[in-house]
């Protein structure tokens, strides 16, 4: 019984050593678990890069003063990176964002109404931002999400243009390796037994030819 709770005490220690000393690497594990970004080829997860808005390539400049008018209030509690953060998830989503709204049974954001995109809509006025260029934002954005993601992300986000999907076969190729290495193992213990086993048989047939000598 003690030596039960002393290994309790110890794995408490352990879990609060876990707590407090925490790692970037186990962060990152964890925020790709919480994100359901769940694939694994055995040694790493596959995906969970976020949206990025350094892959913005059309009118930089502009970008960042867009980013600076929609979060204006909140770049007094946060630090701008954050926004760009929040910003590049903005374009990414945008316009499922905007199908979600079409959709709306009450048609009550038909003309526009709803809080973000008159934000938003403020924003590209007073920035001289078109329609145009903020639907370019949002394809530069996409573009580097897919490619950066590509592994773990279901067929209905991968582009039209994409006609062979290699990611099942590679994935099969991953296990067989895996179960091939396993296999070897299993077999390289199998033959040491084997060898334990005769040699063991031996020992055995040696002691029963000397007792059938002792008896006769």
């Amino acid at each position: 019984m003690i030596v039960f709770r002393a290994g309790w005490l110890a794995k408490n220690l352990h879990s609060a050593f876990d707590y407090i000393f925490n790692s970037m690497l186990k962060d990152e594990k964890c925020g790709k678990g919480l994100a359901d970004w769940d694939e694994e080829d055995g040694l790493k997860h596959e995906g969970g890069y976020s949206p990025n808005f350094y892959a913005i390539a059309t009118e930089v400049e502009k970008a960042e003063m867009f980013v600076d008018m929609l979060f204006f209030r909140q770049q007094k509690h946060v630090s701008k990176e954050v926004c760009r953060i929040l910003f590049a998830s903005l374009l990414r989503f945008y316009e499922d964002f905007e199908n979600v709204l079409e959709n709306e049974p009450t048609g009550k954001f038909e003309h526009n109404v709803h809080p973000l995109t008159a934000e938003i809509t403020k924003s590209m006025q007073d920035v001289n931002v078109s329609e145009e260029l903020f639907k370019i934002w949002q394809e530069e954005i996409k573009k580097d999400f897919v490619s950066k993601n590509y592994l773990a992300l279901p067929m209905s986000e991968i582009p039209q243009d994409i006609r062979v999907d290699v990611r099942t076969p590679l994935l099969c190729l991953r296990k067989v390796e895996q179960s091939s290495s396993a296999s070897y193992s299993t077999n390289a213990e199998t033959q040491t037994e084997v060898c334990h086993l005769r040699e063991e048989v031996k020992m055995l047939m040696n002691t029963v030819s000397n007792l059938v000598d002792v008896v006769k």
